[in-house]
């Protein structure tokens, strides 16, 4: 289900390698490698990149990350930080609800 582009924004981040891009600061005009996620709050993911750390407010962001697919190729995923606000926990009960919404 992680690599699905569908459902992914609902899963914890926890090992994800991201590229980001600031919504309003001009000096971060094209998207940049920020790292991979080690953790993540209601509001902030938790970037380790070499040896050193760095928070990023979710909602200030977007986000790429590649999907490895099945067949050997990678999908583009591209997302607004708002779609992941909120607590990691909260979003994994949303996939429950959507699914079923769905098949209903």
């Amino acid at each position: 289900m992680r690599n699905n582009p569908e459902w992914f924004i609902y899963l914890d981040l926890i090992g994800v390698e991201l590229d980001a891009k600031h919504k309003t600061n001009p000096t971060w005009k094209e998207f940049k490698f920020i790292g991979k996620c080690i953790d993540e709050t209601k509001n902030t993911i938790i970037m380790q990149q070499h040896q050193s750390t760095k928070i990023f407010v979710k909602k200030e962001y977007i986000f790429r990350v590649w999907l490895p697919q099945d067949d050997g190729s990678k999908i583009l995923l591209e997302f607004d930080g708002i779609k992941i606000a909120g607590k990691p926990e909260q979003r994994i009960k949303l996939i429950r609800k959507k699914i079923h919404k769905k098949y209903h």
